[in-house]
């Protein structure tokens, strides 16, 4: 295959620094050497000339677009044969909009309140929202947004816990040390092993040695550094949970003073930050209250069918929308079926078999998941069989962090859409 293109080096950078992955992680994920991933992300690859692609290099492109989440190679390359806009320097920023190359579903209200609070110091942001409910896609979302040439230039340090090896979460001192390490990489600090060496060998405790490494070595580089952790609830049950909130609390606090007036703090969790406060009320949540993700709106859910080339009537919509309840996983796996199928979203919805079509795989999951934890599979039953019963405030929290409950009021729920409700149903009748 030979095309006439430029690739968007910088833009392969930028992609790759918003999904919080080194050079080396996305090397293994797209399975090519790390040098040879470089090349595409340094502009060595066609040396920023338009020039013939080989096949090889368009298919590497390929696993890119997949691994960032884009419908196609065609998002990473220039066909056009002009200079990327802007002709950028290397370490400028994108001026391509991110939300631009997906199928992103705008959730104005949530957007709009966390992009004000990143713009002062001292103001954590935090989402929370169940599993596959688009939270990491909002992260993602603002991130580019504060990262636009009109925003104050920025550092996005994105950092997923649950990617992390499990030997990282054995004590306190090595969490820390792993996110100073990440922290290092993801700025592609010369001799980064060394520098984290010699700071770990200071005196004094953990919380002192990583806040010294972004004091003295991370903050001062840039004018303002967004420091992302994903799914903080991966902490929940550990012996440090309270140490290591307190810790982000107290560099969100140092805010009003250089250089910490750089940092701006994001955070996502899937289940009730209560369960991750301490007792006092000094927790780093009490600074700044969720921002919580609900079921997408009747005008979302148009939206998402509208950005799959659907353009559903009323009637339609009204049966999609009681299909899947709002919830946005499910919505999104019924769009790209019927994409796949070439279906229009009437169609798809007059041949789906709920239970053994295209979401068997997601069901199939959860159902196995609640098997392995059968004091929840008992809570969902009871939600089935009683709408008036009432949870343990701990049952409630683990279910609804996997999207299958909704509180209606304190300790009440109710299945999170006719889809659980059917499929779990039936389970629980069969005991």
């Amino acid at each position: 295959m030979l095309l006439l293109m430029r690739i968007k080096h910088e833009f392969v950078r930028q992609m790759r620094l918003a999904r919080g992955s080194t050079q080396q992680e996305v090397a293994d994920e797209i399975e090519v050497d790390v040098r040879t991933y470089r090349k595409y992300e340094n502009g060595e690859v066609n040396g920023g000339a338009a020039e013939p692609l080989r096949a090889s290099q368009y298919e590497t492109l390929r696993g890119m677009a997949a691994l960032f989440g884009l419908p196609g190679p065609e998002d990473l390359i220039d066909s056009r044969g002009t200079p990327e806009q802007g002709a950028l320097a290397a370490g400028a920023r994108s001026p391509v909009p991110w939300s631009a190359t997906s199928r992103y579903v705008h959730r104005e209200k949530e957007e709009r309140k966390a992009l004000n609070r990143l713009r002062h110091a001292g103001t954590p942001v935090v989402l929370q929202g169940p599993e596959h409910h688009g939270v990491s896609t909002l992260l993602g979302y603002l991130l580019d947004q504060a990262n636009q040439p009109d925003e104050v230039p920025s550092q996005v340090l994105r950092i997923d816990l649950s990617r992390l090896e499990k030997s990282c979460f054995e004590t306190f001192d090595s969490l820390l040390r792993t996110l100073g390490q990440r922290m290092l990489d993801l700025l592609a600090v010369d001799a980064a092993d060394e520098l984290l060496t010699s700071v770990w060998g200071r005196p004094g405790s953990e919380k002192s040695k990583i806040s010294f490494l972004l004091e003295e070595h991370v903050l001062p580089r840039h004018q303002r550094v967004l420091l992302a952790l994903q799914h903080g609830d991966r902490l929940l049950d550990t012996s440090y949970q309270d140490d290591f909130f307190g810790l982000l609390r107290a560099w969100a606090e140092s805010g009003g003073d250089p250089p910490w007036s750089r940092l701006r703090l994001l955070v996502t969790v899937s289940t009730e930050p209560t369960l991750l406060e301490s007792i006092d009320h000094s927790s780093f949540f009490a600074l700044a209250s969720p921002i919580r993700l609900s079921d997408l709106s009747p005008a979302q859910l148009l939206q998402m069918a509208e950005l799959h080339g659907q353009r559903p009537g009323k009637t339609v919509m009204a049966r999609f929308a009681t299909l899947t309840g709002g919830h946005p996983y499910l919505a999104r796996l019924a769009l790209v079926e019927a994409q796949e199928q070439e279906l229009s979203l009437e169609q798809f919805l007059a041949e789906v078999d709920p239970k053994n079509g295209v979401f068997a795989l997601h069901l199939h999951s959860l159902r196995r998941w609640l098997e392995q934890n059968r004091p929840l599979f008992d809570g969902v039953c009871a939600v089935l069989a009683d709408p008036a019963a009432r949870l343990p405030f701990e049952t409630y929290c683990r279910l609804y962090s996997k999207g299958l409950l909704v509180e209606q009021e304190p300790g009440v729920c109710r299945m999170r859409c006719p889809l659980y409700e059917d499929y779990f149903g039936t389970l629980c009748r069969k005991g």
